[in-house]
């Protein structure tokens, strides 16, 4: 929570080369699933 997925979002498609934006984004999308998912027990069997 100490920053906006938004804000997250703009400051990592500032940083990728020119083109991959959208493959950037559904990346980041994909892990923020996935984390989320990891920190509700989901996936974390040991």
């Amino acid at each position: 929570g100490a920053v906006s997925l938004k804000s997250l979002e703009a400051a990592l498609l500032n940083r990728v080369p020119p083109g991959t934006e959208e493959l950037n984004r559904k990346a980041l999308e994909l892990g923020i699933h996935l984390a989320k998912g990891y920190l509700h027990g989901e996936g974390n069997e040991k």
